[in-house]
């Protein structure tokens, strides 16, 4: 006799959005439906129920697993039958799993709505746009923005803004300033999961990583790793799977000026690569192409990396960026950089 196979309606209700995903424990972590809608936070039962109720009826008796930054969402345990998941057990079983995964100094930054709730000085933002706006008509689309957190960006302008908010709320994770350690960047949440143009969010990275810095890059593109850490508490043979939505886009490398860089792929001729000031460049490298990264200096720092869908980009510009809001010098090379990146051919890993 076939044991059926159990279904899992992970619920994430964030601050903005509550996601839901229907997962198949025997589906290696691949997602069979997923499903949002914007948060009803005055009553969380709400959203939660319509979108339980639009899935329900595509699976026989799924487990309910529910997760939130809302401490009062684990009240929903009692009304839909369901587990509930706090953020740090989340937190620490994902990392867990990063663990098995064999990630270095795994960091997670999420684009969710959270970022745009933070105090910021207009004029940090204003520095990344590559269109001219006044303070005032600036601080009105923030402030609107904040008001309305499920609201999408409409337009690139509305888009690069939302970029730049992110930017100044990154601005602040030390590790992205620490050229000596490592890091395995994992993106999730808002425009960083759902952006159709992936080297946007490259780019952003890059805009805050200090001269030597040096990231491997794994994109969410469901939004959904809080989900699969909720699921992984509650379902453990699921940490021992591949998560199929973790997408490797490939490695990052700020030089912050002219530079030189070797490329080991393990052949017998080691690839050097010259980058001139201000240059970004493209090498083309797959996902399955392990590399030994090679920067070369007073010391020889090397990194061990992979390609994926960005392959590995090289960053010539001097760090930190000399931007300033309101300036044309300033907006013209966010454009030019903007436009050097969109030109890279995505590649297929």
């Amino acid at each position: 006799m076939i044991t059926p196979l159990e279904d899992f309606l992970n619920l994430d209700i964030g601050t903005s959005w509550t996601k839901a995903f229907l997962v198949s424990a025997g589906q290696e972590s691949s997602v069979k439906t997923t499903l949002k809608l914007p948060t009803s936070a005055e009553d969380l039962s709400f959203s939660t129920n319509l979108l339980i109720g639009k899935i329900v009826s595509k699976s026989k008796t799924p487990k309910i697993i529910l997760t939130s930054t809302y401490n009062e969402a684990a009240d929903l345990t009692k009304i839909f039958k369901a587990s509930f998941v706090d953020k740090e057990t989340v937190r620490n079983e994902l990392f867990d799993w990063f663990s098995l995964q064999n990630f270095e100094n795994p960091l997670i930054l999420d684009g969710g709505a959270s970022n745009y709730l933070r105090n910021f000085r207009v004029s940090d933002i204003g520095a990344y746009l590559s269109f001219p706006i006044s303070e005032t008509d600036l601080e009105n689309i923030i402030g609107n923005k904040s008001l309305r957190l499920e609201t999408i960006p409409e337009d690139r302008n509305q888009l690069e803004i939302e970029e730049a908010i992110l930017r100044s709320s990154f601005s602040i994770v030390p590790e992205l300033h620490n050229p000596a350690k490592f890091n395995t960047l994992i993106i999730t949440g808002g425009i960083l999961s759902w952006s159709t143009e992936t080297t946007r969010s490259a780019l952003l990275l890059l805009d805050l990583m200090a001269a030597g810095k040096v990231v491997q890059v794994y994109r969410d593109d469901a939004a959904f790793l809080s989900s699969y850490g909720a699921l992984i508490a509650q379902k453990k043979n699921f940490k021992s799977q591949d998560l199929k939505t973790l997408k490797n886009m490939g490695c990052l490398v700020s030089l912050g000026g002219s530079g030189k860089v070797s490329l080991d792929y393990g052949l017998s001729e080691i690839q050097e690569v010259t980058i001139s000031e201000n240059e970004i460049a493209l090498i083309p490298a797959t996902s399955s192409q392990k590399v030994e990264l090679s920067i070369q200096g007073s010391e020889k720092i090397k990194f061990r990396v992979s390609g994926g869908e960005w392959g590995i980009i090289l960053d010539g510009r001097i760090k930190p960026l000399a931007l300033e809001f309101g300036q044309e010098k300033s907006r013209q090379a966010v454009l030019s950089w903007q436009q050097a990146l969109g030109k890279v051919q995505l590649l297929e890993i």
